[in-house]
């Protein structure tokens, strides 16, 4: 979600605030009250900046208009009022009756105005600041320069109209107490009137436009929301999803609806779904706890403006290095998580288990009407139209339970299941192995269990009942110290390395040892990384110097001392030929060429042990998190340049990271108890970094024909289609030089555009990257051009 709240204004006002606006020219948020004052905030720090007076009720509605650059206010006592943002009043206009809401038609210039079912458009005219106020010889105010004109009253509601929203296009949407929505066009209000009757069963008493799936979004003293089209469709309900509503907000950079009731917390609709999304996001939001009575989004900003029942005012900012969701399901600190990327077969028997657990996570979502098109697998009946991801999450930590996070392509809500219960053995170290479909943990009661995916159940029952004994995780004993690393070798090979300082080798077809290396390292067993391009793993074990093994012949090549710390993590990253990426205890992240085993570059945040280390090779990015900091930092692969971002949000250690690709998204698991996912940096910034990276990589390397394969994928990129399917001249131009005379002369202006610069040469130190399918069109044009000559 990631809205961080970034100012709060406790007793804002003496008497309930009811209405807010914001100026994003002038950082400034308006508040009105019960107490008829309008107080303008400096949304910075909070501080009150003026009081600007001159209603003499309850002001109702506050409406800033960037386009006039007007501040628009209206109360009970029948007036609208025209501030300059500068807190001068300009005009009042007599509405007749009270006023209870304000909206603006970007597309007319008009104000429209809401009272006791009347609705009334006022035309917008600026004028220049010289002409506020008409004065007389003695310089006194005799009159007000008019900025709004009457243009048109409207009778569409028999009650109080609480709500007015409005589209780019001109659409106009008004709701009311008597249970109405009426639709009209503001260019023609009189000739387009779409009035809906019993729209909710109780009075609407909030709207909201969503402006990026056109629709309007409203909800009622019945705890109802409804999403309606511009033709005046019910699109989606959701039925008793608060107490009362309140106030419905739309937030663009999240894509979803914040809607306040008398619950103690709001209620967030996840608009692309739909479904709610509270659970997952409300910790991001800070939600929780929060007596919030009204919401309000700025339009065109990423600032969102609470209320609460203690006159307090709560400001929230986009952040997009927040946390995005946060997954709440273990009761102790979380460990170890792994992204699964399981193959399509694998994963059909699962589609219904996900299916009934999505529906019967969210049973106030009421879908649309289908064919019934159940169907019964093991005994539970369930929807087919779930379609399963090919990706899922699996975590583990100090509860011992092994949990499964799965979630469907479209949707931001998170299904939970235990795939292991809960014990009094903590897991600390987890691995996903796609070929065998096998999840493999290692926990502090020195064994290593595999866990099979395919076609067992999520909770291996073991005696749950008397008549019933299902089959466990596959155990492999052997260790006398807690399993703190694995790692998956050639040939289904499993390595694991323990307190006991040992490295030890199963098969996981047989799920029998098959060697022992005693006192691998002088110290209990950190890390392990296998490297299938160089068939190598590589152990660490807190000593300054991390060890090579051979995978096959299972032993070890080389020791590789460092003068970098104490390495604690080790990892392989395929940049540029290949690295090994550790990580110390001092802090200091380094990369090592593999065949002179010696640091090619290294960075130190601060002088304190990593916890935490992801190499990201999608977005060219290296995560890390430090002991004491909390925060994740994430850094250029290739260690050059500052720091990309700084995501903060988790309250304890981070000590595990993972990247989930469908979503292009981070995840963390703390020793807070939580799981938190994180939005990767905007594509546009990755691209920026990867062409420089590209350019000095060129600088850096001859302009003969390169001979090392991974510089030939960066300079010329030819894909497995056109290798396995290489271009062919068509027979009609094969023959082209026989029957020349038949066709028609090729124009010149076609040669030109078909025929290549005559620059196209690459200079020193340029990088051109032109696909085979170019070539073989500049030879083909080539030799038309000798048969037209």
């Amino acid at each position: 979600m990631a809205m961080e709240i970034t100012c709060r204004i406790p007793d804002a006002h003496g008497c309930p605030i009811l209405s807010i606006a914001y100026n994003k020219d002038r950082k400034e948020i308006y508040s009105g009250s019960q107490d008829a004052k309008i107080k303008v905030w400096d949304v910075e720090t909070g501080r009150l900046l003026r009081i600007q007076q001159g209603h003499q009720a309850w002001v109702t509605d506050l409406l800033y208009s960037y386009t006039a650059s007007l501040l628009f206010s209206c109360s009970l006592d029948g007036n609208i009022l025209v501030w300059s943002d500068k807190g001068k009043l300009v005009q009042m206009v007599e509405f007749g009756g009270p006023v209870n809401c304000l909206s603006w038609d970007p597309k007319g210039r008009r104000l429209i105005a809401g009272g006791r079912g009347v609705v009334q458009l006022f035309r917008c005219v600026r004028s220049s600041s010289s002409m506020y106020f008409k004065s007389d010889s003695q310089n006194q105010r005799i009159g007000i320069a008019k900025f709004l004109i009457h243009h048109t009253v409207l009778y569409t509601h028999k009650d109080v109209i609480q709500s007015i929203c409005t589209s780019d296009l001109g659409n106009v949407f008004t709701t009311g107490f008597d249970r109405c929505i009426c639709i009209f066009d503001s260019a023609k209000p009189g000739e387009s009137i779409i009035k809906l009757s019993r729209c909710h069963e109780g009075a609407i008493s909030s709207a909201a436009y969503d402006k990026d799936l056109k629709v309007l979004v409203s909800g009622a003293y019945d705890g109802s929301l409804k999403l309606w089209s511009h033709e005046g469709h019910c699109l989606d309900t959701f039925n008793s999803i608060i107490d009362c509503v309140t106030s419905i907000a739309y937030i663009p950079q999240t894509k979803c609806y914040w809607v306040t009731g008398k619950a103690r917390y709001p209620i967030i609709i996840d608009a692309l779904a739909p479904a709610n999304v509270t659970d997952w996001v409300a910790d991001t939001c800070s939600f929780r706890r929060l007596p919030l009575c009204k919401v309000f989004h700025a339009s065109d900003t990423d600032v969102a403006i609470g209320l609460t029942t203690e006159r307090e005012i709560i400001v929230w900012r986009y952040n997009q290095f927040g946390p995005h969701h946060v997954l709440q399901g273990h009761s102790d600190w979380v460990e170890a998580i792994v992204v699964a990327h399981r193959k399509q077969t694998k994963i059909k028997e699962d589609a219904m288990k996900a299916a009934s657990s999505l529906k019967k996570l969210f049973p106030d979502l009421n879908p649309p009407s289908t064919k019934d098109t159940s169907t019964e697998i093991n005994g539970t009946e369930d929807d087919e139209g779930f379609i399963p991801s090919d990706i899922e999450v699996y975590s583990g930590g100090g509860d011992g339970a092994l949990l499964k996070w799965q979630t469907d392509r479209t949707s931001k809500t998170w299904a939970l299941s235990e795939l292991g219960l809960p014990s009094q053995h903590s897991i600390l170290c987890m691995l996903h192995y796609q070929k065998l479909d096998v999840v493999i943990t290692g926990s502090d009661d020195c064994k290593v269990r595999v866990w099979n995916l395919d076609g067992h159940p999520s909770v291996p029952r073991w005696k749950k009942a008397a008549h019933a004994v299902s089959r466990g995780p596959d155990i492999l004993r052997g260790h006398t110290g807690k399993i703190m690393a694995l790692a998956v070798c050639k040939d289904d090979i499993l390595v694991s390395g323990s307190y006991d300082k040992s490295l030890r080798w199963w098969d996981l077809n047989l799920c029998l040892p098959l060697d022992i290396i005693e006192m691998a390292h002088d110290l209990p067993v950190r890390d392990l990384e296998y490297c299938e391009k160089r068939n190598e793993l590589a152990s660490c074990a807190g000593e300054p110097r991390f060890k090579l093994w051979n995978a096959r012949k299972r032993k070890k090549l080389k020791t590789v001392p460092s003068e970098l710390g104490d390495i604690i993590i080790v990892k392989w990253c395929n940049l540029d030929g290949g690295h090994w990426v550790t990580a110390s205890d001092d802090g200091t992240i380094a990369l090592w060429d593999p065949k002179t085993s010696s640091p090619v570059r290294s960075i130190c945040y601060r002088k304190e042990p990593v916890t935490a280390l992801l190499v990201d090779e999608v977005n060219m990015l290296l995560l890390a998190s430090m002991q004491s900091d909390y925060a994740i930092r994430a850094y250029q692969l290739d260690l050059t340049g500052e720091q990309v971002c700084v995501y903060t949000g988790h309250t304890e250690q981070v000590h595990s990271l993972a990247y989930l690709s469908n979503r292009n998204q981070y995840l963390s698991g703390s020793w807070d108890n939580s799981i938190r996912i994180w939005l990767a940096p905007l594509e546009t910034s990755l691209l920026e970094r990867k062409v420089r990276f590209s350019v000095a990589k060129i600088e850096n390397k001859e302009l003969t024909r390169p001979k090392d394969a991974d510089f030939l994928s960066d300079v010329k990129y030819v894909s497995n289609y056109e290798r396995e399917h290489p271009l062919l001249v068509p027979k009609q131009l094969q023959d082209i030089a026989g029957n020349l005379s038949s066709h028609k002369p090729i124009s010149d202006a076609f040669l030109q555009s078909a025929a290549p610069p005559p620059s196209s040469r690459p200079n020193k130190g340029e990088l051109v990257k032109q696909p085979a399918l170019v070539f073989k069109l500049a030879d083909l044009e080539k030799s038309l051009n000798d048969q037209i000559v």
